[in-house]
């Protein structure tokens, strides 16, 4: 490994010369396995049976949303009243539930999400607070009615929400297994149209790995990082070809000087200039970095989802007419 950069004008060729035929090739080598990978297909996922395979959630909903349907049906005159004393349990019950979990399991992660007008709520809370407030309204009902046609009216609800959340269920499980299997045969084929993809994105890594190591074993510990750069060295090697410059630090005073002249003409331009500059740099470190990992086929398969995602999503086009 070289401590520094070689003197002279000859040498210090050669050594630049080297250092852009590397970046240039790791450059294409990096393009080539985007275009390789372009042409990945993406893998469809399982589809889980109704609510994650939570059948006790879609139980409960049923039953209370048929005993609610159910009062409310009956109560006749007095609808507007249960509308409102169910709104009054419900606010109860969901305050309440909340603090009992909140303060049993202080960090539950595995509630299931459900959005309701733009809003995040547990699944699970909901449920409880719902069941609570069905069990406040029955006690209500029996209260204000007769205890007898309250009983009935809940048990017919309940049978009905049952048979209800079971054809709800079992059709969600018919319709989850009838997907997961066209989803198989998808992805059988998948696999095997990508198999020459990953092969072929394998062996482009592994010489991208190459080219990374003899850029870090011969360049990264003696040429300034901020200079990593096609253009850059490209500019440095013209210097040193046409004798402006022998040693590499004299290289990088002119280039520095150039740059501050150009700053000074177009300000503006330069500013452009200096960010695709930057963007570059970036770019080529990102490509040095994942090039100097172990190239895995995980990994391939990772890279080849993504760009294959990015390829396939949407594009907006602005057509401007002069």
């Amino acid at each position: 490994m070289a401590n520094s950069a070689p003197q002279g004008q000859e040498p210090l060729r050669q050594w630049l010369s080297r250092l852009l035929d590397l970046l240039g090739g790791l450059r294409q080598l990096d393009w080539e396995k985007r275009r390789v990978l372009s042409g990945y297909r993406g893998m469809i996922p399982h589809r889980s049976p109704v609510l994650s395979g939570d059948r006790s959630l879609v139980m409960v909903f049923s039953v209370c949303g048929f005993i609610e349907l159910f009062f409310l049906i009956l109560s006749g005159r007095n609808r507007m009243m249960t509308i409102l004393v169910n709104i009054v349990f419900f606010a109860i019950a969901y305050a309440v539930s909340a603090r009992v979990r909140k303060a049993r399991t202080p960090n539950k992660t595995d509630d299931l999400p459900v959005t309701v007008f733009g809003r995040t709520y547990s699944a699970q809370h909901l449920a409880a607070a719902l069941l609570v407030t069905v069990v406040l309204l029955v006690a209500y009902e029996m209260f204000a009615f007769a205890p007898v046609e309250t009983l009935v009216v809940t048990a017919v609800a309940i049978v009905m929400g049952l048979v209800v959340g079971l054809i709800v269920t079992f059709v969600s499980v018919t319709r989850a297994a009838r997907f997961n299997a066209r989803a198989d045969r998808a992805n059988r084929e998948s696999m095997k149209a990508n198999a020459p993809i990953e092969e072929n994105a394998l062996a482009i890594s592994r010489r991208m790995n190459d080219v990374a190591q003899a850029l870090r074993s011969e360049y990264l510990t003696v040429f300034p990082g901020q200079y990593l750069d096609e253009e850059i060295v490209g500019y440095l090697l013209s210097l040193v070809s046409n004798y402006r410059a022998s040693t590499l630090q004299e290289a990088i005073n002119l280039f520095e000087e150039e740059q501050h002249r150009m700053r000074m003409e177009r300000s503006q331009q330069q500013i452009i200039a200096e960010q695709q500059k930057t963007q570059r740099l970036q770019v080529m470190s990102t490509v040095i970095n994942t090039a100097m990992q172990a190239a895995t086929l995980s990994e391939i398969r990772t890279q080849g989802q993504n760009i294959a995602a990015a390829v396939s999503a949407p594009r907006t086009v602005e057509i401007r007419r002069d």
